[in-house]
């Protein structure tokens, strides 16, 4: 009798295992029922973006450029463009890499590249602009930075020299001097700055000026004041200027 229950209970615990089972198994199933219709869009939608990219990605046949060209010619930029993508496709195209050749180019300081459908490439290239010679070779754009040109035709540029990596400071203080020195009708055409802190300059008019290692700017202005109030009228007669000192300025006359 007993060993009779032990039958019936192991049976029951094997049909209820099966019944679990096979709920288990239809849930699965009907979860995947589900999700079926959005297995089967996203398939089709890789499979439609496949196909319209291959079938819109098509040879580049136009390349626009546009900006304003000084020192480097638009016909110049278009051939970098044109070795680059000259076996390439609109959509394949490696636009960061076409910015990043046009913007290794000395006189180019942004590049600005973008698809025009459509079978085109746009770029709006600007220059760099050079204020001033750096040294015997070299060329500083407004941020400091040196340019590696070959240009004589801009000889006429100030002079700016220093030590090594002071660029961006004389870029820096040469533009505060010369919005400084502007209404008073005195230019910069040399700056320099030594290895001693020292700074001096020399204006268009050829005049001399010594201001040393601190306040630059003040001494400018304290400059400015004495030379419009008494030193212009005799600025032929003046060789250099020093303004080093703090209560005054002392004139070297030829």
């Amino acid at each position: 009798m007993k060993t009779h229950i032990n039958r019936i209970g192991n049976r029951d615990l094997r049909l209820q295992d099966r019944y679990h089972l096979l709920r288990d198994w239809l849930n699965w199933f009907f979860k995947g029922v589900k999700i079926l219709p959005i297995v089967i869009i996203g398939i089709a939608m890789i499979w439609s973006a496949k196909y319209l990219f291959v079938k819109f990605d098509i040879p580049i046949n136009n390349i626009s450029v546009f900006g304003t060209f000084s020192n480097i010619e638009k016909k110049e930029v278009k051939e970098l463009i044109i070795t680059t993508v000259s076996d390439s496709k609109i959509l394949s195209s490696d636009l960061m890499k076409i910015t990043s050749l046009l913007e290794s180019h000395p006189w180019i300081e942004r590049a600005f590249v973008r698809r025009k459908w459509p079978s085109g490439i746009e770029v709006k290239v600007i220059e760099e602009v050079p204020l001033a010679r750096w040294g015997d070779r070299n060329f500083l754009n407004d941020r400091g930075e040196i340019l590696d040109l070959n240009n004589r035709n801009l000889s006429s540029l100030p002079v700016l020299t220093g030590v090594e990596n002071s660029e961006r400071l004389i870029m820096n203080t040469y533009q505060e001097i010369s919005l400084l020195l502007r209404p008073a009708g005195l230019k910069i055409i040399e700056l320099s700055y030594n290895n001693q802190g020292i700074w001096k300059l020399t204006l268009s008019n050829g005049l001399e000026i010594l201001i040393g290692r601190d306040q630059i700017i003040e001494k400018i202005r304290r400059f400015l004041i004495i030379w419009m109030a008494t030193l212009k009228s005799s600025s032929t007669d003046m060789d250099g200027v020093d303004i080093r000192y703090d209560n005054g300025i002392a004139v070297r006359w030829k």
